[in-house]
């Protein structure tokens, strides 16, 4: 019986270390698809950093440098989408420091200040405290699955769609109540 037991913990012990690889992993992948160029490929280009949340990465750094070059009168611009999803103004106070050494802008855009609210689908997390739930991806994750869970009495086919609910983008579930 013991042994069992013992076998049990270490494949529970295995997948979820998996499972932080995997999700690690696929964080390592999404930002290494050219999310930080450092602008050395222009040498003498106007180098500008954009700062973030999810309201900047891969949403306006992209146009913009595509509109700056368009209108810049031969000037070469460089514009460095530094967004990352999930963060709020005191990481990029935090991180700013090795992105300007990093990156030697010329210009730094920030676009900051949406995830500073508290995040109401994080309120009821037992432990979003902990140390563990700050750093651990794999636990995040299993901690708002079972909150999900138990929140909806362990259906998680009651969930609502995109749109709705608590902390859906304002005005979306007006907009959807009003094409019903």
């Amino acid at each position: 019986m013991k042994g069992k037991l013992l076998a049990l913990g270490v494949g529970l012990a295995t997948a979820c270390l998996l499972l932080e690889a995997a999700l690690r992993l696929g964080g390592c992948a999404r930002a290494a698809s050219g999310r930080w160029r450092s602008g050395a490929e222009a040498p003498g280009a106007y180098r500008i950093l954009c700062l973030g949340e999810s309201t900047t990465l891969r949403q306006y750094p992209g146009p913009l440098e595509a509109l700056l070059n368009e209108r810049g009168q031969g000037r070469k611009f460089v514009v460095i989408d530094g967004g990352v999803g999930v963060i709020n103004t005191n990481y990029v106070f935090a991180h700013l420091p090795e992105n300007l050494e990093r990156h030697h802008p010329d210009l730094v855009v920030a676009m900051i200040g949406g995830n500073d609210r508290e995040v109401p689908y994080l309120r009821d997390v037992a432990g979003r405290d902990s140390w563990l739930f700050t750093h651990s991806r794999a636990f995040r994750l299993l901690a708002l699955l079972r909150n999900a869970a138990r929140s909806r009495g362990g259906r998680f086919a009651d969930l609502p769609p995109p749109g709705r609910g608590e902390g859906a983008v304002p005005g979306t579930a007006r907009a959807h109540h009003l094409r019903q």
